[in-house]
C-alpha cells in the first residue's frame, strides 16, 4: 500500500482519539461509550473541526462518511476509559496547527478544540 494510506488512517486515528477523549473529559465521562451516548452530536462537530482544520492547514482531506463511520465505532469501544495523555502525539498536533494559524495572525483552524484543552487544562 502506498504512504499515502497509512497516513490518511493515521489521521483519521488522529481525529479520533482527540475528539473523543476531549469530548469525554470536557463532560466528566469515564468511558468512550459514554460519551457515544450522551455526546454523539459534539463529537462529531468535534471530528468534523479537526478534518476541516486538516484540510485548511495541510491539505489533507477527511471524507465526511469518515467522520459518520469514526462516530459509529465510538459505540463499539464501550469500556475503553478517556483519557487526555501524550498531549505532544496526539491533541498537540491540532494544538500546534492552532498555534501556527494564530502566530501568523490567521484564525484559530480548530477553536472548539483549543478551547477545550484550556478548560481542561491541558494547555494555557
Amino acid at each position: 500500500l502506498p504512504p499515502d494510506h497509512f497516513r490518511s488512517r493515521g489521521l483519521k486515528r488522529l481525529i479520533w482519539t482527540c475528539s473523543v477523549h476531549l469530548v469525554g473529559k470536557l463532560h466528566g465521562l469515564k468511558t468512550v461509550g459514554e460519551v457515544a451516548a450522551t455526546q454523539a452530536e459534539e463529537l462529531s462537530a468535534m471530528m468534523t473541526e479537526l478534518a476541516a482544520a486538516l484540510k485548511s492547514e495541510l491539505n489533507e482531506q477527511v471524507p465526511a462518511e469518515a467522520i459518520a463511520d469514526l462516530v459509529t465505532y465510538t459505540s463499539t469501544v464501550k469500556d475503553f476509559p478517556v483519557v487526555v495523555k501524550d498531549l505532544t502525539f496526539r491533541n498537540g498536533f491540532f494544538y500546534d496547527l492552532s498555534k501556527e494559524a494564530q502566530k501568523q495572525k490567521r484564525a484559530d483552524p480548530c477553536p472548539s478544540h483549543t478551547k477545550g484543552l484550556r478548560k481542561i487544562k491541558a494547555v494555557k
